[in-house]
């Protein structure tokens, strides 16, 4: 009988006194399309209860720290093509010719943000590479939207092609 009363007080509590915890912020990092519709609920709630303000800052923390991440990987990604491009044609003037991407330079092929590949290189011949960027990714595309298609020329007689 104890135990019947214990567990009715346990879901009375839950159910209409809010009892469980607040949602952390590696939740939120962990659940982004759900912090996002809690901040959008945030703005529209005047009074907060004490766990709900919580929430409401977890929630826009966590976005916070998603977007700086993000914004740092993008720049890093940003720069490294750069930094590919160089070694390429250094690569290139040395063998005469482009080889395995991988092989011809020391950055970490193909470039991603998050888990998302934005920019791969593929060898088509030995004077022929290819740059082709992730357009269909929103965020890749941002990223990467100075890289207009055409072609780098390497050396008068190879090029790199922006795809």
């Amino acid at each position: 009988m104890k135990f019947i009363k214990f567990c009715a007080i346990v879901a009375f509590c839950a159910v209409f006194l809010g009892c469980e915890s607040e949602k952390s912020v590696d939740y939120y990092r962990a659940n982004l399309s759900e912090a996002k519709e809690r901040v959008a609920q945030c703005k529209g709630i005047k009074n907060k209860s004490k766990k709900t303000a919580k929430e409401c800052a977890n929630a826009s923390t966590a976005l916070s720290q998603v977007a700086a991440k993000m914004d740092l990987e993008a720049n890093r990604a940003k720069l490294s093509i750069g930094a590919i491009v160089q070694d390429f044609t250094t690569h290139y003037i040395a063998q005469g010719e482009f080889g395995a991407p991988a092989s011809m330079s020391g950055i970490s092929l193909p470039l991603r943000v998050g888990s998302v590949v934005c920019a791969e290189f593929e060898r088509k011949s030995g004077d022929e590479m290819w740059l082709v960027i992730n357009r269909d990714d929103e965020f890749c595309a941002v990223i990467y939207n100075e890289f207009r298609q055409g072609e780098i020329s390497v050396a008068n007689s190879a090029k790199i092609i922006i795809k």
